[in-house]
């Protein structure tokens, strides 16, 4: 299936979604996600900030603080860029780019492995995503891939999310795992 079709699909099943039906299989699938060794075994996280009826990731830091692990979420800085800031609170929360949840503060850090959590709204079994279309998470991790730095690159999905076979593009950077609320695939 193409990336535009995709996309519409899983926009139009999206669209349907209840405040209700997003946080209870939120907290469904943060009980996976804490369960895996790929979440034990970090100490710097990269979740994004949910927006609309994307899973909520709020549980995952939640926990991750309690933890004693670094959460840093994305931040857009124009166009093309985004970074990751520190955040220790959600008081350290505002607005952002297209409405987006971003970070205050500036605090960045320079781990060596990261475990980040990407957003997106379609995937395969084969572990391909297909994003929103402005290439921010595809730049970024060229970028500090190329730099040495380490990712496990996580994706958290509804059911209705996973397709068969995705076209993607040669610059499309596959994820390692995709949780669902019921497994890890």
């Amino acid at each position: 299936m193409n990336k535009n079709e995709a996309r519409k699909i899983v926009k139009a099943k999206k669209a349907v979604l209840r405040a209700q039906d997003v946080e209870s299989y939120s907290r469904a699938i943060t009980k996976v996600f804490i369960n895996e060794d790929f979440y034990k075994d970090a100490q710097v996280i990269y979740p994004y900030l949910a927006y609309n009826t994307e899973i909520d990731t709020r549980y995952i830091i939640e926990q991750a603080w309690c933890d004693g692990k670094t959460v840093a979420v994305p931040k857009v800085l124009d166009s093309t860029t985004m970074e990751f800031y520190v955040i220790s609170s959600f008081d350290d929360i505002e607005t952002g780019y297209q409405g987006i949840p971003e970070p205050k503060g500036c605090t960045t850090i320079s781990p060596k492995e990261v475990l980040m959590i990407m957003p997106g709204l379609a995937f395969d079994g084969n572990h391909n995503r297909v994003g929103y279309g402005g290439g921010f998470y595809d730049r970024y991790l060229e970028k500090k891939e190329n730099e040495g730095v380490i990712f496990k690159k996580i994706s958290l999905a509804y059911d209705f999310q996973i397709f068969d076979n995705l076209e993607v593009e040669a610059y499309d950077i596959p994820i390692d795992s995709i949780v669902t609320s019921e497994k890890v695939i």
